[in-house]
């Protein structure tokens, strides 16, 4: 039995279950052979202290697309046959790329509190007014 922060939490009756099945999970690393290290947090009670307590797990999951990057929410799935000894899981789909900013309501891409379309065009248009100062 694994007792996390010596509370007495068990890691593995924590993780089995459809808990161990899909996850979503925060990308840390990026590995040598292309798999992504990728953190899932579940909460557990404790219930001497009546109190819930971040459980954390690192697992290793192959990206077969290659589509992630470290900092992304993704979802993640259990291989039937682990590929090796460490590489468990598989990105199933990327849920939420890390600093895509997006409006709720228009659905647009936003970079501080401007969006990104207007900002380029501003630049692009700050650009070509200097362009025409300087060849005059």
């Amino acid at each position: 039995m694994v007792k996390l922060n010596s509370l007495g939490i068990d890691y593995k009756a924590v993780l089995k279950g459809p808990f161990a099945r899909m996850l979503v999970g925060q990308v840390k690393s990026i590995e040598k052979d292309g798999s992504r290290k990728v953190r899932c947090v579940k909460l557990s009670l404790d219930p001497k202290l009546h109190k819930f307590w971040n459980v954390r797990r690192d697992f290793r999951a192959a990206d077969s697309h290659l589509d992630s990057d470290v900092g992304d929410m993704v979802l993640i799935s259990q291989l039937v046959k682990p590929q090796g000894h460490l590489i468990t899981h598989k990105v199933k789909e990327v849920i939420f790329k890390h600093g895509a900013v997006i409006d709720p309501i228009t659905g647009r891409l936003c970079h501080g509190t401007n969006y990104a379309e207007d900002t380029v065009n501003s630049n692009f248009q700050k650009h070509v007014e200097k362009q025409a100062e300087s060849e005059v």
